[in-house]
């Protein structure tokens, strides 16, 4: 998939793939590797043919950088109408995920690792956790190093909290992706299929979170 230049402004940067369909997703990178360099496009072979806009912050604000709405309402408003808009992240991108939907109407979002800022291991010093969206929520967690920041978040309706068993933070989009469910649950959020999500998610491992979690053998 080629990727084109669709802005930069300060420590945004924003590329798009796709020209046609009437679903939007927004891709939000995650820390990265090098904390010198911009973070690099995610979710690009699971998005390939689809509209997307894939959106990385050099700041690593959690998207709570100076400009985060505008740019996103720049570059959503740029990309002309369409019938739905979907978002998704990991660990940090996820978070920045959860929050777009407070600027754009995102109609769901897939978070991966979301950090609840429940246990300090996180670079999140005075940053706010951005409130559960009222559109459709995935949240995903790997309970072997995870649980705690699982728990930080509320159980609610319209929220499909799914757990790991044995599987880490920073391996849980490595896990879905080699259990064949990272495409299907992407596609799945596009189309709206909340059923096929959960059937994917639960041949990869998960179980839905009914109570506050606790660490789960593998």
């Amino acid at each position: 998939m080629t990727l084109r230049l669709v802005l930069e402004d300060g420590p945004w940067r924003v590329e798009a793939a796709g020209e046609a369909g009437d679903v939007l997703v927004l891709a939000f990178a995650s820390i990265g590797h090098d904390a010198a360099r911009m973070p690099s496009a995610e979710f690009v072979g699971q998005l390939r043919g689809r509209r997307a806009l894939f959106v990385m912050d050099a700041a690593r604000s959690w998207g709570t950088g100076a400009g985060f709405a505008d740019v996103l309402r720049q570059v959503v408003g740029a990309a002309g109408p369409v019938r739905r808009i979907v978002a998704l992240g990991s660990s940090m991108g996820a978070v920045a995920a959860l929050r777009a939907c407070g600027v754009v109407p995102v109609d769901a979002v897939l978070a991966l690792g979301p950090q609840s800022g429940a246990d300090g291991r996180w670079p999140m010093a005075g940053v706010d956790v951005p409130d559960l969206p009222a559109c459709w929520t995935v949240l995903c967690h790997g309970m072997a190093d995870d649980a705690v920041q699982a728990g930080g978040w509320p159980v609610r309706a319209g929220v499909d909290h799914l757990l790991f068993g044995g599987v880490g933070h920073s391996a849980l989009a490595l896990h879905l992706k080699a259990r064949g469910g990272l495409q299907g649950m992407v596609d799945a959020l596009c189309d709206g299929d909340r059923r096929r999500l959960l059937r994917i998610a639960g041949q990869a491992g998960a179980v839905q979170r009914r109570r506050v979690p606790r660490p789960m053998e593998g």
